[in-house]
């Protein structure tokens, strides 16, 4: 198959429809979630397209293995901090408050804590 890059739209296009489903599959062993499998493998095609790869299919796999991968780990991460912030007991809280509305002001206080430009 002739190298897709920039200029070669017809190449990725078909590159796409041949190997789109078994990158889905291929992302889906990490994410086990159909759209965020679909959407890591939409970024490896965009990535195909930004870069000057001399064998296409090889990169593809590597780059939704490795992003199926790193979104797996935000995810554990995200979901390790708000169990920490459930968790953690508040200055002042009310014991017989929601949990949830507890959740909700503590995290508003950690929005209002961050500088105005990151």
């Amino acid at each position: 198959m002739p190298r897709p890059d920039r200029s070669d739209d017809a190449g990725v296009e078909q590159l796409f429809r041949k190997h789109y489903l078994d990158l889905v599959r291929l992302a889906s062993l990490w994410t086990v979630n159909t759209a965020e499998a679909e959407d890591v493998v939409q970024d490896a095609f965009a990535n195909l397209q930004l870069s000057e790869i001399s064998s296409p299919l090889p990169f593809l796999r590597t780059v939704v293995a490795n992003r199926a991968r790193s979104a797996v780990r935000r995810k554990n991460s995200e979901r390790r901090a708000i169990d920490r912030l459930a968790a953690a007991p508040l200055a002042g809280a009310d014991v017989s408050e929601d949990p949830l509305a507890a959740f909700d002001r503590a995290l508003m206080l950690s929005i209002r804590r961050l500088p105005n430009r990151q």
